[in-house]
């Protein structure tokens, strides 16, 4: 069986949406907040996402803290070094 990675998600921007040239390209790093608890008791998580092209360029234009955005993508981890020197791991849709 063939392995999927593939993740579909609905939450609120948790702030604008904020863009940036990378080389030839755009891209816009953005975070969404998802309640997976209730009203009474809310449970929320934030989901780091980035998105690229033309795609990017509209979020950051358009996209402001509260909006409702939809994400369709997979799971891409990384790792990197601190200021201290230190391994860092992200997770990103």
């Amino acid at each position: 069986m063939p392995y999927v990675n593939s993740v579909h998600l609905m939450g609120h921007l948790s702030d604008d949406a904020k863009g940036r040239e990378a080389g030839k390209s755009y891209v816009c790093n953005f975070r969404i907040s998802i309640n997976n608890g209730n009203k009474d008791k809310p449970e929320w998580s934030n989901i780091d996402c980035v998105v690229w092209g033309v795609k990017a360029k509209n979020l950051a234009e358009v996209g402001k803290k509260g909006d409702l955005v939809e994400v369709c993508g997979k799971i891409h981890t990384r790792s990197y070094k601190n200021k201290e020197d230190k391994s860092v791991w992200v997770v990103e849709v």
